[in-house]
């Protein structure tokens, strides 16, 4: 059993934007190539080498963040219904998939009921704060 295609690419996205903006705020990476792994992982090579990463262990922030060009499916929802994407307010009458005229910042949590939730800028700052 191998690490599927969307791990593998999944996991090179998230090396590149942590090492890119590591100056910028510390993150939790330590490694991605598996010489730098403890002794034991070492010798499943094969299995580790585009999968996994070795991190410190860390307090996670479950927040999922996305800049957002146009919006579809949950953002359209939101739209219809409050006018706005991750309550931040968009002018009335625009199309589904409709590209916004600037890009919007929105953050969503998981809530205890284990959907997504629009999570406002700032109430994600006091969060991290």
């Amino acid at each position: 059993m191998g690490i599927s295609l969307e791990a593998i690419v999944s996991n090179s996205l998230s090396e590149f934007w942590f090492r890119a903006t590591r100056q910028i705020v510390g993150n939790h990476l330590v490694s991605a190539s598996v010489d730098d792994f403890h002794s034991p992982a070492r010798r499943f090579h094969k299995v580790l080498h585009s999968g996994y990463v070795l991190t410190k262990k860390t307090t996670p922030m479950s927040f999922e963040c996305v800049v957002r060009g146009d919006f579809d499916v949950p953002g359209w929802l939101e739209y219809t219904r409050k006018g706005s994407v991750c309550t931040v307010k968009l002018p009335p009458g625009l199309n589904r998939a409709e590209r916004l005229q600037h890009p919007v910042f929105s953050a969503t949590a998981t809530a205890k009921s284990g959907h997504a939730v629009s999570v406002a800028k700032s109430e994600m700052s006091k969060i991290i704060a």
